[in-house]
């Protein structure tokens, strides 16, 4: 920022002492999203741990089959005895074949590993298990999985480490039918640079993403996702269907406002920018929602960071409308 935006801005704010606050955060994040390597949804964030993580962190990993489970008995919530158990047998080894071996859970002598279960679970079903500190081993809770994650677990292993290749591969499983892969999938795109995600560009499918986005079913952390996924693929149409959710009224699709203004923003560039300024940060007659203002603001901060799209200087002429809004000082 040149010397004199810099001076006419500060002189500015002080106006107003809690905004003058509220507004050096904002401008102290867009900062740090500068200096740090944004995750791929600044918007979003993980729902847990991914598979690859899990794994990772563990010193033993097995795809295994249920074979006995916990006492009926054990499960009722009267139950004043152990934790409930079940009894796993391995049917494939992920991680650490050694360790297991040495532990006697393989060959055809092998023992079967008891893991805390606090569900009935049909037998026979499948389960992800992680242990810890050999040679005894510590298992984890078990992770239900569906007919194709143990594939789906299998080539995981194979992937780039990091990379728009490695997010094509999740990108697949996006909204999949097997719940368990599709949160892994989401997690994955949570998790990663947002430069991977850029990256991706030219093998996304934006119809794909505006489907989801525009589905009051999709979960919010997910709708927001896909939105600053259509940011970096979609046309100048796409803009146009995004800005029919932020003037309507569907309150279910404006969840993920942030991402969706973002989107929105990054189409359109400034000239979006000043439909946004109208929309949420302009005073007038009708009252905007603090918590839409808000969403404004962090995205915003996002817009901060990608200078290519929208000038520094023009995302500091929005942050200048707040200043003469008492109300929203109040709310700071």
């Amino acid at each position: 920022m040149h010397t004199q935006q810099r001076n006419h801005f500060f002189q500015t704010i002080t106006r107003s002492t809690r905004l003058r606050a509220f507004v050096v955060l904002v401008m102290t994040g867009i900062h740090l999203v500068t200096t740090m390597n944004l995750p791929a949804c600044p918007f979003c964030s993980a729902v847990s741990l991914t598979f690859t993580q899990e794994i990772d962190q563990s010193e033993v990993a097995v795809v295994a089959q249920l074979v006995e489970g916990p006492d009926a008995e054990s499960l009722k919530p009267t139950s004043q005895g152990p934790l409930p158990k079940g009894r796993f047998k391995i049917v494939e080894i992920l991680k650490g074949g050694d360790l297991a071996e040495a532990a006697g859970l393989l060959g055809p002598d092998a023992e079967t590993i008891e893991a805390i279960l606090l569900e009935d679970k049909p037998l026979g079903g499948m389960f992800l298990l992680l242990a810890i500190e050999p040679p005894k081993l510590f298992w984890s809770s078990p992770i239900t999985l569906g007919p194709e994650s143990a594939a789906y677990l299998r080539k995981l292993q194979d992937l780039p480490k990091a990379g728009a290749g490695r997010l094509a591969f999740f990108q697949d499983y996006l909204e999949y039918s097997d719940e368990t892969m599709a949160r892994d999938a989401y997690d994955e795109f949570a998790v990663a640079p947002y430069a991977d995600v850029r990256g991706l560009r030219d093998q996304m499918h934006p119809e794909k993403l505006l489907a989801w986005i525009e589905n009051p079913k999709v979960q919010s952390s997910r709708r927001r996702l896909y939105a600053t996924m259509l940011g970096v693929c979609g046309s100048n149409q796409d803009a146009d269907r995004i800005e029919a959710i932020l003037r309507g009224k569907d309150s279910e699709l404006r969840v993920g406002l942030d991402a969706l203004i973002a989107c929105f923003v990054t189409l359109r560039g400034s000239r979006g920018l000043d439909q946004i300024d109208e929309l949420f940060l302009t005073k007038s007659d009708k009252e905007i929602p603090f918590t839409e203002t808000y969403a404004a603001v962090m995205a915003l901060r996002f817009l901060g960071e990608e200078t290519e799209i929208v000038p520094r200087a023009r995302v500091l002429e929005s942050l200048d409308r707040l200043l003469d809004q008492p109300t929203l000082a109040d709310l700071v």
